[in-house]
């Protein structure tokens, strides 16, 4: 595993597998299938569709309890080297509890700068996390962050961790000849 921290953005590449990334998108194709109506639209996310948003997701806790194993174990060891560079971490008692896997098709996502804890019900997120579950070609789909000046280019396996809060403005720039894979969740404060 590469591991590089910059700007409170750890980027850990080749945390999964090629195996398993190929593992979960096919699980994922499978479940949607199978369940078509267990697909979340996101461009019903907000009122209007205003924020242009275009995905397809699962929340995949209760129905994909394999790709939640595989993710699970590699985020643990993902999350364990960030703490250890931003050690005061260590005295947050949080945990990541969702497993969102992902499908952006070509022209999709979700590109308005925004940070994961930007309203009451999100309050409570601490980090994000992120694997990119196949490669996207140069120039496409990088998650970009605002004040960083940081573009991480998606790469099958590699996992991106991130503060939730509003020091870390990020999007997803464009795909354009293909679809993008990711699973993301966060880590959120518990009692």
């Amino acid at each position: 595993m590469n591991i590089n921290h910059k700007d409170f953005i750890g980027t850990y590449e080749n945390a999964l597998s090629k195996e398993n990334c190929d593992f979960i998108i096919q699980d994922f194709k499978k479940h949607v299938a199978n369940n078509p109506s267990s697909i979340t639209n996101a461009k019903d996310q907000f009122d209007d569709n205003k924020m242009n948003r275009m995905d397809y997701s699962i929340y995949a806790e209760h129905c994909m309890p394999d790709v939640c194993n595989i993710i699970n174990n590699t985020l643990d060891k993902c999350v364990h080297f960030y703490t250890e560079e931003f050690f005061s971490l260590k005295q947050v008692n949080a945990r990541s509890e969702v497993v969102k896997i992902q499908r952006t098709p070509p022209r999709g996502g979700f590109h308005p700068w925004h940070s994961e804890a930007t309203c009451r019900k999100n309050m409570n997120r601490v980090l994000t996390w992120m694997f990119y579950l196949n490669d996207i070609p140069e120039g496409e789909g990088e998650t970009e962050f605002l004040w960083q000046g940081i573009r991480v280019k998606p790469k099958a396996g590699t996992c991106v961790i991130w503060p939730a809060q509003f020091t870390h403005p990020h999007r997803g720039n464009p795909v354009y000849s293909c679809d993008k894979y990711i699973a993301t969740g966060w880590y959120t404060y518990i009692d």
